[in-house]
């Protein structure tokens, strides 16, 4: 008697074991995937879908769309490098032995500003900050430090001098030299870079030098 012919293969009865066993490798599959094409925390999201399918519980919801529009809306760190500011001289600072006196000479006789002090008698030492403008604008600046319980006069032979530029060198040196301080060189004219100059130099009460320039017009005396 003929044997009846084999049914194909896709009438046989499919194992229930198989046929899961079969949707959680390509559930596995196309997961690692995803996540390869989409980045890192698309990949896990999915991956973790994967493994709840596998444990028989149901996979957490995608995450709220307006947490993807705030993302999409944050701006983006610049990635163009900043240009550090170029480097500038902030101040010198000048040891001195009478504070008080010397910040009268550069405040009332110079017509800088105090714009800072730290310190106090009870501290190791006290400095004070003049200026022609503000601590942190453009202006030069000059720093007066006082050693507390220094008595011996400082000698300034490593110090050359603090310059000025001075609207008027003859009228400021009367003022000076009213004032009791030393005037060590008497206004002069002299010729620099094209430009007739009139200098002069003076001392502070600390006998720091100071010197006086004021640039004077080519048709001025």
């Amino acid at each position: 008697m003929p044997r009846p012919l084999d049914p194909p293969a896709s009438a046989l009865p499919r194992s229930p074991v198989r046929t899961a066993a079969h949707r959680l490798a390509l559930g596995a599959v196309f997961g690692l995937a995803l996540g390869l094409a989409l980045g890192p925390s698309t990949g896990c999201a999915t991956r973790g879908g994967a493994e709840a399918a596998h444990g028989g519980a149901t996979a957490s919801p995608p995450p709220a769309a307006h947490d993807s529009a705030s993302a999409a809306t944050t701006p983006a760190a610049s990635t163009t490098p900043s240009t550090p500011p170029a480097p500038v001289v902030l101040f010198p600072a000048l040891n001195v032995l009478d504070l008080e006196p010397t910040v009268a000479f550069y405040v009332e006789l110079m017509g800088m500003r105090e714009t800072l002090r730290l310190g106090d008698a009870t501290t190791e030492r006290i400095e004070v900050t003049l200026s022609y403008g503000d601590t942190n604008g453009a202006g030069a600046s000059l720093v007066l430090q006082r050693e507390n319980g220094r008595t011996q006069p400082y000698v300034f032979d490593a110090f050359s001098r603090i310059a000025f530029r001075v609207p008027d060198v003859d009228a400021l040196v009367a003022r000076i030299r009213a004032a009791g301080h030393r005037v060590v060189v008497e206004p002069h004219f002299i010729e620099a870079m094209g430009m007739k100059i009139r200098l002069a130099f003076v001392e502070d009460p600390n006998g720091a030098r100071v010197e006086l320039i004021g640039v004077v017009p080519r048709d001025g005396a």
